[in-house]
């Protein structure tokens, strides 16, 4: 083959491998094409998903960051309507020098995505132009070209509002739910009873002083298990079985408790109960222990009172009973089961079932008798048989006394004596008188025969008794013998003797004073029956000497009258502590503190002191008794001398003390007063001033102290839960941080007020105040001198609002006033005053000047933007956005 062919073969060759060339180009280039087109598809369908988004999104390209991509719900956001091919800084200016390009330059920087901190803005939801504010991340995402270089940043606004509100909801119900446990710490710490929980265990899980102090426990070690308390009567493993005792059966158990501590014996009413979880099972058993030893020792003492009243009437063969008019009820006492022969029951016999003891003869004349006592309304005596169980009978002394109340007999008392041995001598006596006749001389009795009622015999008994000589006694006429009777005595003596010697009915006992010889009065029991002496009718007259009886019985009569005044003044007390207890305010408690204590000591005069004021001066708030002595009571400045030297005792000064103390002209009366001081938790609230102590016995008056000891620790716990009560209900309805109203109390009144200006026709105005860059001074200067400037603007509202306007902290830096009875102009104008007086606010913290800061106003007016509370906030949150987006610290009224 020659070169020329070689050379055509060559070029065919050649010619041939770039067809194949071109070909296999036009297939790339179509390909290519195809991508192409698919690329703009897909940026097409991307670009329509991103326009379609309820997430704001935007994009900005090029080196000046120019619009390209802006959907309808960015758009919404920031109310805005054209702004593709702009640039950022021509749409938001005020974006400059806040940092916001720079992030963007860090982004491009980078090349890495950005999530911005959640933060908050206002957004229009629902088309209405309500704004509501929102949180919301921002997502930069950088965009890059085909040669992989960044020439966009894809924006994307993602709202967490709900999350965040969810947040701060659960950070606010914690913060709650810490002061509820240490307001329940607190309320249990200062507890006087003595409280504690334990685990299935015997591990305490909590206590408060009370038992520490109980347990000789640190308080702050109580996580610890108690060990062997051997001070206690009931031992901790009885203890432990009373709690397994709640553990098994599911139910409360209630004891009295013993507690020993040193010397000192301590009575507890006690309470332990099951606690449960969440799942409803038991995992603790709770305890309150009372302190009740004072009441045990008075009830044990009531009760030593009884049981020597009952031993001294079953000595003395000596019952007691009460008959009721009107209920018909009898009741007993011990010793009267055993006297009338019937067994001793709790149970009082009725009268018809009385009746029927007595002997059918005497059952008649008992019926007279009580007939004839309550018609003259007079004491009767009466001797009386009864039946007793073995078919014998028993003779009773049976006297009557009526009670009146009003001038009408409602109650019989009395008492019953068994006198069968004492029947039965004098029946031997009258049998045998002449074989007896020594007897009669020896006897302790005495024994007078009358006849023309003069003596003409009388045993040695009598004489000593009388104190004169038989011969003396003898020659007395019936005038002198009648002298020798008390007085006051002689004409019921008279009475009885003129019934019995005209054969009517009369007592045949009875009691009545004599005058011995020296001067000397007795009380004297005589029994009179009218015998046959030496041949001729004559009264004898056996009496007994029951002097130291009746002494016994005035001194049981004083003990039982004590007895009632003690139940009486516990019974007064309860009643006031439930009474000041119950009151509603203060001034409530002090109007009813002072009749109780007029009912307290109704025989003296006294005054109640409180301190207050700054100066912990006295200040008297009320008074009771008798003005003369009021007017001589302790003078405030006295009284504050007096406090502060005897500031932790009751103080019994007598009228020479007083005067020494207080060197009064006008104190003129001898008779001792007190003063009580009267304390809380916290310290001295005041003191008690009682005078005219009524008893000339030094121990009634420790009696009357205490009980002024214990009006005053009520009155004292009364005014500490009263000033409690108070504190919570300010703080319930107080921001903590303004010291003005909060959001809950407001959204109580404000519809209040506006049913109220309806009803008169008058408006109500709202102002919602708001702080201009309030974030700015947070982030600024820290957000206490953040809280420094809202308890400043608390200040200054609380000074510039009077009348009836109400003033609150609404929500972080919103303040709302509510202004009744002003129209919008008013409002206006004094919107307009406030924005001035807090735009030169000076106030400091920590002796720096406040950063200056300015409000913005929107005001609304009821008859004009709503007449319900919503409706009247949301017109001013309107009129407040408007006074922002036109430029702030200025005034807006709603549309």
């Amino acid at each position: 083959m020659t070169t020329a062919e070689q050379s055509i073969v060559a070029l065919q060759a050649e010619n041939q491998r770039l067809q194949e060339q071109v070909a296999s180009l036009q297939e790339q280039v179509a390909s290519l094409t195809l991508e192409r087109d698919d690329a703009r598809a897909g940026y097409q369908w991307m670009r329509g998903v991103l326009i379609q988004s309820p997430t704001p999104i935007f994009l900005l390209r090029g080196e000046h960051m120019v619009y390209e991509l802006a959907n309808p719900a960015y758009l919404k956001m920031v109310q805005k309507t054209d702004v593709l091919g702009k640039s950022v800084c021509e749409v938001f200016p005020e974006l400059e020098g806040q940092g916001y390009f720079e992030t963007l330059e860090a982004i491009r920087s980078s090349g890495q995505e950005l999530i911005q901190p959640e933060f908050p803005a206002w957004i229009d939801r629902d088309g209405s132009g309500r704004l509501e504010q929102g949180w919301f991340h921002l997502v930069y995402q950088p965009i890059r070209n085909v040669q992989g270089a960044i020439d966009g940043i894809l924006h994307v606004v993602v709202e967490v509002t709900d999350q965040v509100r969810a947040r701060q909801q659960a950070e606010q119900l914690n913060d709650a739910l810490e002061q509820n446990r240490q307001l329940l710490q607190d309320i249990v710490d200062h507890s006087p009873s003595v409280i504690a929980v334990k685990d299935v265990h015997g591990q305490v899980l909590l206590a408060n002083q009370a038992f520490a102090t109980l347990a000789y426990l640190d308080p702050t070690g109580l996580m610890a298990q108690v060990g062997d308390d051997h001070r206690t009567v009931a031992t901790v493993e009885q203890m432990s079985m009373l709690e397994q005792q709640v553990l098994n059966n599911d139910l409360p158990v209630r004891t009295e408790e013993q507690v020993q501590t040193g010397q000192t014996t301590l009575v507890y009413d006690t309470v332990r109960f099951p606690i449960r979880n969440e799942q409803g099972a038991i995992y603790a058993v709770g305890m309150i222990a009372t302190d009740i030893t004072q009441r045990w020792q008075y009830e044990e003492t009531i009760r030593e009172s009884e049981r020597r009243l009952a031993e001294t009437q079953r000595i003395a063969q000596l019952g007691s009973w009460a008959y009721d008019l009107h209920t018909h009820s009898l009741v007993w006492s011990d010793e009267t089961f055993v006297v009338v022969g019937l067994p001793i029951s709790d149970i009082s016999p009725t009268i018809e079932e009385y009746m029927h003891t007595v002997h059918p003869e005497d059952r008649v004349r008992l019926e007279q008798t009580l007939e004839w006592a309550l018609t003259e309304q007079q004491p009767y005596e009466l001797e009386l048989r009864h039946l007793r169980p073995d078919g014998s009978y028993n003779v009773t002394l049976t006297r009557g006394q009526p009670v009146f109340k009003d001038g009408q007999i409602v109650q019989f008392v009395g008492s019953v004596l068994d006198i069968t041995e004492r029947k039965q001598m004098e029946m031997q006596l009258r049998e045998s008188e002449a074989r007896y006749r020594m007897l009669v001389d020896y006897s302790l009795q005495g024994m007078l025969v009358f006849q023309d009622w003069r003596v003409v015999y009388a045993n040695p008994a009598a004489l000593h008794i009388t104190g004169y000589t038989l011969e003396e006694l003898l020659v007395m006429s019936a005038e002198e013998i009648d002298g020798l009777i008390y007085p006051d005595d002689l004409p019921m003596v008279l009475r009885y003797r003129g019934l019995r010697l005209s054969g009517e009915p009369a007592p045949a006992r009875y009691e009545f004073r004599t005058i011995r010889k020296d001067g000397e009065l007795r009380w004297l029991e005589s029994f009179n029956v009218v015998i046959e002496y030496e041949q001729r009718m004559a009264v004898q007259m056996t009496y007994i000497d029951i002097t130291e009886r009746k002494q016994a019985d005035e001194r049981i009569k004083q003990m039982n009258a004590h007895l009632a005044r003690s139940a009486a003044d516990m019974e007064r007390l309860t009643r006031m502590s439930s009474t000041l207890q119950r009151a509603s305010s203060r001034a409530v408690m002090l109007e009813a503190v002072g009749p109780f204590l007029g009912e307290l000591f109704s025989e003296q005069s006294g005054a109640l002191y409180l301190i207050s004021g700054p100066t912990g001066t006295f200040e008297c708030v009320t008074t009771w008794g008798d003005e003369s002595v009021l007017s001589a009571l302790l003078p405030e400045h006295e009284l504050q001398i007096l406090f502060e030297s005897k500031r932790d005792q009751p103080v019994l000064f007598t009228y020479d003390s007083c005067q020494r103390f207080c060197q009064r002209s006008d104190c003129s009366d001898h008779t001792p007063c007190c003063c009580v001081p009267i304390y809380a938790e916290d310290g001295p609230l005041g003191m008690l001033h009682i005078s005219r102590l009524s008893s000339p016995s030094l121990a009634i008056y420790e009696q009357q102290m205490l009980l002024a000891t214990v009006a005053a620790d009520l009155i004292g716990l009364a005014l500490a839960n009263m000033q409690l009560r108070e504190d919570l209900h300010h703080q319930s309805i107080h921001d903590p941080l303004t010291g003005l109203y909060n959001r809950r109390y407001l959204n109580e009144v404000l519809p209040y007020e506006l049913e109220r200006g309806h009803s008169h026709g008058q408006p109500v105005s709202l102002l919602l105040l708001d702080i201009d860059y309030f974030k700015r001074v947070n982030d600024t200067y820290g957000h206490q001198v953040g809280d420094a400037v809202l308890r400043e603007v608390g200040v200054l509202l609380r000074q510039q609002t009077h009348g009836d306007a109400l003033v609150g902290r609404y929500g972080g830096e919103e303040m709302i006033l509510v202004l009744p009875d002003t129209s919008q102009e008013q409002a206006l104008a004094y919107a307009e005053e406030l924005r001035e007086r807090l735009q030169q606010c000076t106030g400091s913290y920590r002796g720096q000047a406040l950063p200056h800061f300015t409000v913005s106003i929107g005001v609304a007016e009821s008859q004009h933007h709503g007449a319900t509370a919503e409706l009247l906030i949301a017109a001013a949150d309107g009129a407040l956005y408007k006074a922002k987006a036109t430029g702030r610290n200025r005034v807006c009224r709603a549309e």
